[in-house]
């Protein structure tokens, strides 16, 4: 080709160059007149798809890509992941050199430019265009798209107006994101009030019931109190006032016990109410003998049951065990109140319970079964809300408080079970009571009625022949309460073992090093030094003979602080004297003059003079306590109390140890007007044991008692 030739063909190509430049350009500015409708239109609540399919229209009336993806930052751990890509064909090979680039850098220096970044693909065949998708506040993805290579010269020139388009794509992004957001927190809103609503409907609705329930509980309760008090003050004015038969003194006298024992049960179940709605009711976990428990529960409900010609049964599942550790009192108190009802709302029929032993759960199960009214669904949902019954034709038909359900629910679940019920209206009731209940070591297992009979016969009187060892050594006795030491000292001395006595922790220490002794009994409470620290310093100290606790706490946690500073056995009040015996004949030698035939039949005259001494004591300790409450001196009446509450149980007087028990727990929980009601009750208890012994100390023919029932040594 000619020079001229050349010349005139240069000259076209490049004129043809200007005219698509100018074309593009003319392109270009019309794109750019229409990016406010751009704005506009990815501004109008378009989903991310939506959004980046606009952009991907706009981008391509610019340049013809081969492909165009977008990456997008997850929100979770902030990694970019390609989310979009078309034609998808190209998905591998875009994927591909994005993973490249991050290797080489250029896609984190992309991420830091407010203009499109160039780069080459690994094959050359194609330019790369990187431009991050950014708000002022954050950066939201990122943009690739491969161009053909020569139309990298045009693209150089016009690139800002990337800029302005993924500016506003990415604000798009962000606006559908708080969108959503605004979309979502109303929508919650809108959840949150309609709950809120809901909920206080139903806490106006439960407000409005409980304070019907108690307008209603109040109507039952003045009902309950008149009805008693009308009988109390009418036959004590006629006491006064009229002129009387014996016979009807008598009766007169009997209705108002009745009536006062009636009133005394409702305040009872009150302040059980409070006190465990205020978390201040306590429970005492003891060795307790389950039998003994149902026995007093039988001699109670058979006379109820049989004033209405009802039966009433105890039915065993044995074999079960004849010590467990649970609260005595409140296991009483739930039993009680479950088979009271069972009598009250059965008009035909009987009454049962049934007692069994879980022994994988270590649970006892006793299940209260009635052929009476029955209850129906609704009325079990109720059934153990305080100041609520069944309806209101059961508060006028049987009256009650409606708090005694609820209280025996809760003591259950205090003593680490639950109560249950299956009924049906018209065809009674079940009531299944489960406590924890584990198994003392001492316990053994009973498999027949008849054997748990002679065991409990044995148990029940301490006048029975008790077998009584012949034993020598020489044992410390660490006891600060007078009459423990009086007759523990008489079981040691009819067993031929030598005694010596110590009031205290700190001497018990001092004798035990300087003497020689073959065992030490250490009560656990006392003055000065207790016996944990004593028998701590004793081990310490390589002291390295038998030490037994002898205490009235027998929960397992004070076994446990027992075993864990050194004592060898554990002894509990009141004494059980058969035990006392084994447990000594471990430790001590049998003497020379051991017969093994030795008993001690009935009561010995010594111990019944150790009785008659504790119960004409007895006026002068009540008063001195009584002096203490008046005058607030609380330590002092609680170790008055504790001192009370060892003699008593080991006197044979159970129930006034368990008086003097509530006042030393209640020192510091209880109320004063609630302790002053447990004063009272040790007064009148104190009165009645020595109204009763004044006539059996008079008696040489049986065993001493009081009308509270049998005593235990």
């Amino acid at each position: 080709m000619s020079s001229s030739h050349r010349k005139v063909h240069a000259h076209e190509v490049r004129i043809h160059e200007l005219e698509m430049r100018c074309q593009w350009l003319a392109k270009a500015l019309e794109i750019s007149a229409s990016l406010g409708d751009f704005q506009a239109c990815v501004n109008q609540g378009m989903d991310p798809a939506a959004i980046l399919s606009e952009t991907r229209v706009r981008l391509q009336q610019m340049f013809e890509f081969r492909a165009i993806a977008f990456l997008l930052v997850d929100e979770k751990d902030q990694a970019f992941s390609l989310s979009d890509c078309e034609p998808g064909t190209e998905r591998d090979y875009i994927q591909a050199e994005i993973d490249h680039h991050i290797e080489e850098g250029t896609f984190a220096w992309a991420l830091n430019q407010t203009r499109a970044v160039l780069a080459q693909t690994q094959d050359g065949r194609y330019t790369l265009v990187f431009h991050v998708l950014a708000t002022r506040s954050r950066i939201r993805g990122m943009f690739v798209g491969l161009l053909a290579e020569e139309m990298v010269e045009v693209k150089e020139s016009v690139l800002n107006l990337f800029s302005i388009i993924f500016f506003a794509t990415a604000n798009a992004l962000e606006s559908y994101e708080l969108y959503q957001f605004v979309k979502e927190q109303k929508s919650n809103l809108e959840v949150i009030v309609s709950q809120r609503t809901r909920q206080l409907e139903e806490a106006r609705a439960e407000a409005e019931e409980a304070n019907k329930a108690k307008s209603q509980f109040l109507a039952n309760m003045s009902h309950e109190i008149r009805t008693p008090l009308t009988a109390i003050i009418g036959y004590a004015e006629a006491l006064r006032h009229d002129d009387m038969s014996e016979s009807e003194k008598t009766e007169a006298v009997d209705i108002i016990t009745r009536a006062g024992r009636h009133l005394q049960d409702i305040i009872n179940d009150i302040l059980d109410l409070s006190k465990i709605e205020s978390n201040h009711l306590e429970t005492e976990l003891v060795p307790t003998d389950p039998m003994r428990v149902l026995a007093e529960i039988d001699a109670l409900m058979s006379i109820q049951a049989g004033e209405k010609g009802l039966g009433f049964s105890i039915h065993y599942e044995f074999p079960l065990p004849t010590r467990v550790v649970t609260d005595p009192t409140r296991l009483r108190q739930i039993l009680l109140n479950l088979c009271g009802n069972a009598v009250k709302f059965t008009h035909t029929g009987e009454v049962c319970v049934t007692v069994s032993y879980r022994l994988e759960a270590a649970q006892m199960v006793f299940t209260v079964t009635d052929t009476g009214i029955g209850l129906s669904p609704e009325q079990q949902q109720r059934l153990f809300r305080p100041f609520t019954q069944a309806d209101q034709t059961t508060t006028r038909h049987y009256g009650g408080t409606g708090l005694g359900l609820a209280i025996s629910k809760q003591l259950a679940e205090k003593l680490g079970g639950s109560i249950t019920v299956r009924s049906a209206l018209g065809e009674g009731s079940s009531f299944t009571v489960v406590i924890a209940a584990a198994v003392c070591d001492a316990a053994t297992w009973v498999h027949s009625l008849e054997q748990d009979d002679s065991t409990a016969t044995e148990a029940a009187s301490s006048d029975s022949v008790a077998a009584v060892p012949r034993l020598s050594g020489r044992v410390l006795l660490a006891e600060d309460n007078m009459d423990n030491q009086r007759l523990i000292t008489m079981f040691l001395n009819n067993a031929g073992i030598e005694a010596s006595v110590v009031t205290n922790g700190r001497l018990a220490v001092e004798q035990a090093l300087a003497g020689d002794f073959d065992l030490i009994l250490m009560d656990m409470q006392m003055p000065e030094m207790d016996g944990i620290e004593a028998t701590k310093l004793l081990r310490a100290a390589g002291y390295g003979r038998p030490i037994i606790t002898l205490t009235a706490n027998a929960t397992a946690d004070d076994r446990d602080r027992c075993r864990a500073v050194g004592c060898d056995a554990f002894l509990t009040k009141p004494i059980d004297r058969n035990h006392f015996y084994r447990t000594l004949s471990r430790y001590l030698a049998k003497s020379a003059q051991a017969d093994d035939s030795t008993h001690v039949s009935g009561i010995s005259d010594e111990y019944r003079a150790i009785v008659a001494r504790f119960v004409r004591g007895l006026p002068e300790r009540v008063e001195e306590m009584a002096h203490l409450f008046r005058h607030m001196q609380w330590e002092q009446l609680k170790s008055a109390a504790h001192q009370l509450k060892g003699s008593a149980s080991n006197m044979g007087y159970p129930e006034l140890g368990e008086v003097a028990a509530r006042i030393e727990r209640g020192i510091g929980t209880l109320k004063q007007a609630e302790l002053s009601s447990v004063m009272d009750r040790l007064g009148h208890l104190s009165r009645r044991i020595i109204a009763t012994a004044a006539n059996d100390f008079q008696s040489d023919n049986g065993p001493v008692q009081a009308n509270e029932g049998s005593r235990h040594v």
